[in-house]
C-alpha cells in the first residue's frame, strides 16, 4: 500500500487495493501451504509438510481441510486475484505496462517459489524476493508514471526485507536437514539444544546490512526532523529483533518465532513514513496493520504469532 499511497491516488482505488492486497496476502499464503502439503521431491517420499515436525498441526495435515479441495479452491482463488490485479493496473494504472510487469514477476516468482523451487535449490529464496518486489512495482505504477530514487530504494528494501524473511524460513526449518537449507550447508548445527551459526551467520549479516542502508537513504531523500526522530527510534526495532535471530542460543523454535514475528512487523513498516509523511494517517494506517496482524494469527492459531 505505501508506494501506492505515495502517488496520492483517489479514496475509491485505495480500498478497492487494500481489498486486493489484503486478499492476495491469504491466496498466496494459502497456495504455498496447498504445495508444500502436496508436492513431493521424489516418487515414494511424503509431501513437504508431512516431514515437518513442526507443521503437524496444519489443518491440511491433520486432515481437518481436505487437501483436493483446498488445492481447487486456492488455485481458482490465485488466478482470480492475478486477473483482478491486471484489470486494475490496466484500467487504473497511471503506468499500467510498468505495472502489469510488476505483476508479471509477482505472479511468475511466487508460483516459482510455491513450486518448490525453495525446497529444492539454495538459492531459491530469491525467487520470493522477486515475487514480493513485483509486488511494489505492481502497486508503485498504479499511481506513478516513473519511478524516482525513493522509488527504487523502496524496491531494493523490499528485495532485502524478503530475503531476510528467507533467512527466518532457513531457521525455522533447520531441523528438517533439506540440501537447500544454506545454514545447512554452511555448517550451522544444533547439539545438546544449543544453535550455533559457524559459518553460517555470515548470510544473515549480508542480508539484513543492505536493507538497513536502503532504509536510511529514503530518509536522506524526505529528510524532516520528526522523520529522524522516527528513523532513530525505530530502526533499532528491527536491527535488535535481527541481532536476537543472528546469535548463537538455546534452541527454542517458539521463542524464534515470537522474534520473527516482531522483526518482520518492525522491518516491514519502517519505511512506510519515508513514503507517505509522519502524520495521524501513518499512524492509523500501521495501527490497523499491526493489529490485523494479530488478530489475524490469533483467529488462525491461536497465538499472536504464525505458528508455522
Amino acid at each position: 500500500m505505501a508506494p501506492f499511497l505515495n502517488g496520492n491516488p483517489v479514496l475509491p482505488l485505495i480500498f478497492l487495493v487494500a481489498i486486493l492486497t489484503w486478499f492476495s496476502h491469504y491466496i498466496g499464503f494459502a497456495h504455498n501451504s496447498v504445495m508444500d502439503a502436496t508436492m513431493v521431491s521424489a516418487p515414494g517420499e511424503m509431501p513437504y509438510d508431512f516431514k515437518d515436525p513442526s507443521k503437524k498441526h496444519h489443518p491440511t495435515i491433520t486432515g481437518e481441510i481436505n487437501l483436493m479441495t483446498a488445492k481447487r479452491v486456492v488455485l481458482w482463488g490465485y488466478g482470480g486475484v492475478v486477473m483482478l490485479f491486471a484489470f486494475t493496473a490496466i484500467i487504473f494504472g497511471a503506468n499500467p505496462l510498468y505495472a502489469v510487469t510488476g505483476l508479471l514477476v509477482y505472479y511468475l516468482f511466487g508460483s516459482i517459489y510455491n513450486q518448490g523451487l525453495s525446497k529444492e535449490s539454495t538459492l531459491g529464496f530469491i525467487s520470493q524476493n522477486l515475487c514480493f518486489t513485483g509486488m511494489a512495482v505492481w502497486a508503485w505504477f498504479l499511481s506513478h508514471t516513473t519511478v524516482s530514487p525513493l522509488g527504487l530504494l523502496f524496491f531494493a528494501y523490499v528485495f532485502c526485507i524478503i530475503a531476510f524473511q528467507g533467512f527466518e524460513g532457513m531457521l525455522k526449518e533447520f531441523n528438517v536437514k533439506e540440501t537447500s537449507n544454506l545454514l545447512v550447508r554452511f555448517g550451522a548445527t544444533i547439539k545438546g539444544g544449543y544453535f550455533r551459526f559457524h559459518n553460517a551467520r555470515i548470510i544473515g549479516v549480508l542480508i539484513k546490512a543492505p536493507a538497513l542502508i536502503f532504509g536510511i537513504a529514503m530518509l536522506a531523500i524526505n529528510f524532516t526532523i520528526p522523520l529522524a526522530i522516527y528513523a532513530t527510534i525505530f530502526s533499532a526495532l528491527p536491527v535488535y529483533f535481527a541481532y536476537q535471530l543472528l546469535k548463537d542460543r538455546p534452541y527454542d523454535r517458539t521463542k524464534d518465532l515470537k522474534t520473527m514475528s516482531l522483526h518482520e512487523i518492525t522491518a516491514i513498516f519502517f519505511p512506510i513514513p519515508f513514503l507517505v509523511g509522519l502524520n495521524l494517517g501513518t499512524v492509523l494506517l500501521l495501527g490497523i496493520a499491526i493489529a490485523s496482524f494479530f488478530i489475524a494469527n490469533r483467529y488462525l492459531w491461536g497465538v499472536s504469532h504464525p505458528a508455522v
